[in-house]
């Protein structure tokens, strides 16, 4: 199991690499671009009431929420596998002058290379579906953050009735439909494509090692937010992917906000 973790992670960062360079402007992307601006805006709400300073961005990619964090003021940390997607990171950082409270470091999930209680906050935005061993992860994000330090997760979900699954078929077969259509190529061609994780399960696991925890979910309609200004489709997910969330055909995307006590 150990070396068809490693074969895993060797595969997903060869794969990042390559597509580092056009990562920002993919499909996929703009796509996921208002959840991203959704979920920043509502962390840090959240980091600035409990008066944190330091972030990690766990899996931070080309960084588009550590640049986020970092312009609000806070000292973040971007750490991801993938060389080539920090290389990208750290040109965005020069170009914008923000190298003196934002500092990126490769590293593994599994192994974080730091010292327990490092940081005020952490958020890991789509990362653990790439990850072969997400409990071994979590147990390291826990153990880094600080007393009352908070964990910020979202994460394609997978949970659900009949019902739900039968939606999600129905919105991948319409999303397939369309890209055929559009003739819109999908970036995606690790063997992570398409996976999907428990909330309820994450959710566990991280009660089980030490954080009190809530979880909400938002509702993602194929392909529409690619095709609309960013502000309209941030709102949209504001107001139509909340209210989808609390149905549970619609639960596409879950977001735990954490606690360690």
């Amino acid at each position: 199991m150990n070396m068809e973790s490693e074969q895993w992670k060797g595969e997903d960062i060869d794969y990042h690499n390559r597509i580092a360079e056009i990562y920002d402007s993919s499909a996929m992307m703009r796509e996921l671009a208002p959840y991203r601006k959704y979920v920043a805006q509502e962390w840090m709400r959240v980091l600035r009431e409990h008066k944190a300073k330091s972030v990690l961005d766990f899996g931070c990619g080309t960084g588009i929420l550590t640049v986020q964090i970092a312009t609000a003021g806070f000292n973040v940390i971007g750490l991801d596998h993938s060389a080539g997607m920090l290389e990208v990171l750290s040109r965005r950082l020069e170009h914008l002058n923000l190298t003196s409270n934002c500092h990126l470091q490769v590293g593994d999930g599994e192994a974080l290379p730091f010292e327990d209680e490092s940081f005020d906050g952490v958020v890991c935005t789509g990362v653990l579906h790439h990850i072969p061993n997400i409990d071994k992860v979590l147990e390291e994000l826990v153990r880094i953050i600080r007393k009352n330090g908070l964990l910020f997760i979202i994460e394609p979900n997978n949970e659900g009735d009949i019902f739900r699954r039968i939606g999600q078929i129905i919105k991948r077969t319409v999303g397939l439909l369309l890209r055929f259509w559009l003739k819109k190529g999908n970036l995606y061609q690790h063997k992570d494509t398409g996976r999907q994780i428990s909330g309820v399960k994450t959710l566990k696991k991280l009660q089980q090692i030490g954080l009190q925890c809530n979880i909400t979910y938002l509702a993602h309609p194929p392909m529409i937010y690619r095709f609309l200004p960013i502000t309209m489709a941030y709102a949209m997910v504001a107001s139509i992917g909340k209210l989808g969330g609390a149905i549970a055909i619609s639960r596409d995307f879950f977001i735990i906000i954490g606690s360690k006590k």
